[in-house]
């Protein structure tokens, strides 16, 4: 695999010579900037999850209150 790598990089830098070159640094600049966005992407992304788990959760046990009330016949128990 490192043979065939390099041997390809030989012949491109051989057809384009400087360019083969500027887009390897155009291509290692814009992987460091995913990388970097990756990053601050997923700090984000963990306050967020956790309030939508702490917004399920409780939406869930909601629903369940509900079906309890309608399960045991007591909705007329509570409206009065």
């Amino acid at each position: 695999m490192p043979f065939l790598f390099l041997a390809s990089s030989a012949i491109l830098f051989d057809l384009l010579s400087w360019t083969f070159v500027m887009a390897l640094i155009v291509f290692a600049i814009s992987f460091y900037v995913n990388a970097k966005l990756a990053k601050v992407s997923a700090a984000i992304q963990k306050p967020y999850m956790e309030k939508l788990d702490k917004r399920v959760s409780l939406t869930t046990e909601a629903l369940n209150n509900i079906k309890m009330l309608k399960l045991y016949s007591w909705t007329d128990t509570i409206e009065k």
